[in-house]
């Protein structure tokens, strides 16, 4: 399935028409997936083909990430919003999405301006009415719980180290004392 651009404004409502295609269920599918995205206009949420090739994202998605949606729509895998370098790892990620029903995981993004986030995704397979599969994933920015749970982790490593340390201590302190007597004797 090719697509062919289509320029659009970047104030572009989610009401415009998909993208023009040069196959008649590719331009239905992503006319389904505008309607399965507009429903929820305050969550982010993006629709993608079976191909990895985003067929549409909402305005919810366009101010989290801070790509455009004509800057998205029709890109394949590696995706623009997947930090460079764990891409492998990010397709690894998106094939085990497209194979189950429903998925909830985790993945770390990376925004237009280069600042990075911790989305939870929840994922859903939709067959549209020509049978093709459509993969609708609505995110969370959970940036902040993450970053507050690997402080906690940091913290409690700390508190590992520290009472280690501490027994090696005192350790250290009964041999010494065990060393002490033994040269008095």
């Amino acid at each position: 399935m090719e697509t062919v651009p289509q320029s659009r404004d970047s104030d572009t409502k989610m009401n415009s028409p998909p993208p023009a295609t040069t196959d008649k269920p590719a331009l239905h599918a992503c006319g389904q997936a505008e309607e399965l995205l507009v429903g929820s206009p305050d969550r982010p949420m993006i629709a993608l083909a079976q191909d990895t090739s985003v067929l549409q994202v909402n305005a919810a998605f366009e101010a989290l990430i801070g790509f455009a949606s004509v800057e998205s729509i029709g890109t394949k895998a590696p995706h623009l919003w997947w930090i460079k370098g764990r891409e492998k790892c990010a397709l690894r990620q998106l094939q085990a999405l497209l194979y189950d029903r429903t998925r909830k995981d985790v993945a770390l993004f990376q925004k237009k301006d280069g600042e990075t986030l911790w989305v939870e995704m929840i994922t859903s397979r939709v067959t549209d009415s020509l049978n093709k599969i459509i993969i609708v994933m609505t995110l969370q920015d959970i940036t902040v719980r993450k970053m507050a749970e690997e402080e906690d982790a940091i913290m409690q490593r700390a508190e590992r180290t520290l009472l280690s340390i501490e027994r090696q201590s005192r350790r250290a302190a009964l041999l010494h004392k065990r060393l002490g007597r033994t040269a008095q004797d």
